[in-house]
């Protein structure tokens, strides 16, 4: 028979319901870190989701909250289902995850293209934590909260959306989440020459071969034309693409962008 509980889940009682799993999905030491630093940020809300016990009383779904609990070294009130079928894990978490899109489109003011202002408030996310990659600030997985958080804190970052949601030349070519979110960090530092930047990547009007627009504008187009295993990683478009401004803030022409080795070193929008 089912029975629901609250229970004020510690880590020593997390421990115990741990060493009941008898069969479970491998746990993601990523998730379960993203979770232990949302509970240390006070970023923990009860949402009504709760820990599943089967009816012989083995741990059915909650382990890597659990595990998050024990990492945190916190204590937080759970809500508790006990007395399930054991089949019933086959059915647990196959509804759609919400993404940081849909996040976004639930707010109270809810921003058009909400799914490409969430992968901009990702990028932006990186760029503040010198990680595009994204290895260290875990930017992937703690999408939902994580973009609404910095949309608070980057407002005109929805506006930079507006202005670049419909540039269609960047489908299959460059990211256009990367885009916004450097269009937007570029122009904090000069709005207008932010704009003319894009606007001849985009077009390649009037440039030469050594400008930092051709050059980045050609290297956009070979990477795209590339068989996936030669691509450049993402992280190392971005750091190409701010090289390429920088050299034209600085008024430099250049002889060639950088490859992937050399953009790993962290280079600061000027």
């Amino acid at each position: 028979m089912m029975d629901v509980r609250i229970e004020v889940v510690t880590p020593k009682l997390a421990k115990e319901w741990l060493s009941t799993v008898r069969h479970n999905r491998p746990v993601s030491a990523r998730t379960v870190l993203d979770y232990a630093t949302d509970m240390l940020a006070g970023d923990w809300p009860q949402t009504g989701d709760p820990i599943r016990f089967s009816d012989a009383g083995e741990l059915l779904d909650g382990q890597h909250r659990l595990s998050a609990v024990i990492r945190a070294n916190m204590a937080f009130p759970m809500v508790v289902v006990g007395g399930l079928d054991k089949g019933s894990v086959l059915y647990i978490d196959q509804c759609k995850r919400r993404s940081a899109g849909d996040s976004l489109a639930l707010s109270d003011d809810p921003p058009e293209n909400a799914a490409l202002l969430a992968g901009a408030a990702g990028w932006v996310h990186r760029y503040e934590g010198h990680d595009l990659t994204g290895v260290k600030c875990h930017s992937s997985t703690q999408g939902p909260r994580l973009a609404v958080d910095t949309v608070e804190r980057h407002p005109a970052l929805v506006v930079a959306c507006h202005e670049q949601a419909n540039n269609k030349w960047t489908h299959g070519i460059i990211r256009p989440s990367m885009v916004v979110a450097l269009y937007y960090l570029m122009g904090r530092v000069n709005a207008e020459e932010a704009r003319e930047f894009w606007q001849r990547v985009k077009t390649g009007t009037g440039l030469t071969i050594s400008d930092p627009e051709y050059l980045l504008r050609e290297r956009l187009m070979r990477n795209a034309a590339a068989y996936q295993q030669n691509k450049l990683r993402p992280y190392a478009v971005a750091m190409m693409c701010i090289r390429a401004w920088n050299a034209r803030r600085a008024g430099k022409s250049l002889g060639k962008l950088f490859g992937a080795t050399e953009n790993k070193v962290w280079v600061e929008i000027q």
